[in-house]
């Protein structure tokens, strides 16, 4: 068995240990009362799309008429109660303006009247996401009925609507009407056009997200006429629901070790490492073999193999390579075997000695660089790049760099290696473990159940499990 393959198995398992069911949180706001220039539906929006986030599971707060300070603490007392993994939703009803490009909040106690003055007064839409996302929050939903005329400034480009807006991969951002436009606030009615259509969806729709949301506008767009059209923009992958009760199989499965049922990766995880030194001697590659000496000493560490003595292995492919020093696919086999036995900075030396004498050897390049990815994550993508570069059409590479590039904190880019790696070998079950471990630290966890699953089938087919 590949050094790689252990290595993404067992950090599998170590993973799932700390996995849970991510918590839904929302915080809530409605500002009506603004002097001289109030709202009639805001509150109201509010605290329905409160109640309605309560009645299928969220965690709400919910906060109404809030002047700067109560605004601006109220966003950081909730962002320092998320978690990692946490699904937020934001949710806010009020007067909103851009300036220059960026999205602001407005206070009930907003009275400023230059855009400078403007910027430290109003909330900032960017502030906002950068709290959540520093917190740890893996998805986000931004949903901001907010684009009504702006009365307070009277410079031209401080007037008018939101601006468009980036988000973070995980976000999803809805807003009341498209860039740059407003939206009405009809006294006549206990909601606005947006909230009122949302309303009928949020505690029902088994649609995504996404497609709810379409649905919310083209309510809108037919109620208005065509003059209020809400817009949205996505980064998610995968798909999400609002009601949590339809995302509550999304967690990745289990993988840790344990004595229970068959049915996860984890559960194979003590069999796929007791047999490891038995599939990386019997694995040989025939010009490993050499002399009569080494074929000695190869079939002696097999014997061993077949006793789960991993360190007789060991030893005797030492012995063989001290018969053939030359012999770079049994230094190869000999570093393998030493990581197996978590022996890493011998592995790492047998894979240097082979990299020394052949720097396009990619195996030992792929090998080495699982071996660096913890202790040395820098060194590990130096090798992992150079054995993509040497052979591109490499399952275990582009798989090995997905994993070194997880560990360095690239996890977007990791997502797109492990996922390359697919579509290479599309019949090798680790593939799919990785790219499921991969998801769930981006958040997507429809993705990671699907892959994890996928792992699982292709586990149980004959010669399917292993490249």
């Amino acid at each position: 068995m590949k050094l790689w393959y252990m290595f993404i198995f067992l950090c599998a398992a170590a993973l799932a240990g700390a996995q849970k069911q991510p918590i839904r949180r929302a915080l809530v706001i409605g500002n009506d009362s603004y002097p001289g220039n109030a709202l009639r539906n805001a509150r109201n929006d509010a605290t329905s799309v409160a109640e309605a986030l309560r009645s299928v599971g969220y965690s709400a707060t919910l906060v109404l008429d809030a002047d700067g300070r109560t605004l601006f603490h109220s966003v950081d007392q909730f962002s320092d109660s998320l978690d990692p993994g946490d699904i937020v939703i934001f949710y806010y009803a009020g007067h909103g303006f851009q300036i220059s490009g960026e999205n602001f909040l407005v206070p009930t106690d907003f009275v400023v009247t230059t855009p400078e003055e403007a910027k430290h007064s109003a909330y900032a839409l960017s502030s906002l996401l950068d709290r959540f996302t520093a917190r740890g929050a893996t998805t986000q939903v931004i949903i901001l009925d907010a684009c009504r005329d702006n009365p307070f400034l009277g410079n031209r480009s401080s007037r008018g609507g939101w601006s468009g807006t980036g988000g973070s991969a995980g976000t999803f951002l809805a807003f009341g009407t498209s860039p740059g436009s407003t939206a009405s606030d009809d006294p006549n009615q206990a909601h606005g056009l947006f909230t009122m259509s949302l309303l009928k969806y949020m505690t029902s729709s088994q649609l995504d997200i996404e497609e709810m949301f379409q649905r919310v506008r083209l309510d809108v767009i037919r109620a208005s006429n065509g003059s209020q059209v809400p817009w949205t923009a996505s980064s998610l992958v995968g798909t999400l629901h609002l009601l949590p009760a339809l995302d509550a199989n999304l967690r990745p499965l289990d993988l840790g070790v344990s004595d229970g049922a068959d049915s996860t990766l984890g559960a194979r995880v003590p069999t796929e490492h007791q047999d490891a030194s038995s599939r990386a001697v019997t694995s040989v590659p025939p010009e490993a073999l050499g002399s009569a000496e080494v074929s000695e000493a190869i079939k002696s560490a097999s014997l061993a193999s077949e006793e789960g003595e991993l360190a007789a292995v060991g030893s005797r492919l030492k012995s063989a390579v001290a018969i053939d020093p030359g012999n770079l696919s049994l230094q190869r086999l000999l570093g393998v075997t030493y990581a197996l036995q978590g022996r890493g900075g011998d592995a790492k030396r047998a894979f240097d000695t082979v990299l020394e004498t052949n720097p396009l050897d990619a195996a030992a390049a792929v090998e080495r660089c699982v071996v660096d990815t913890h202790a040395a994550p820098r060194e590990a993508l130096i090798d992992c790049e150079s054995a993509v570069r040497i052979v591109p059409a490499s399952f275990d590479a582009h798989a090995a760099l997905a994993m070194a590039l997880l560990e360095a904190g690239n996890t977007a880019r990791a997502y797109t290696e492990a996922s390359r790696a697919i579509e290479l070998s599309p019949k090798v079950a680790v593939g799919f473990a990785l790219r499921g471990r991969i998801a769930a630290a981006l958040g997507y966890q429809a993705i990671a159940k699907q892959d994890y699953q996928r792992a699982v089938r292709l586990a149980d087919e004959p010669d399917t499990a292993r490249h």
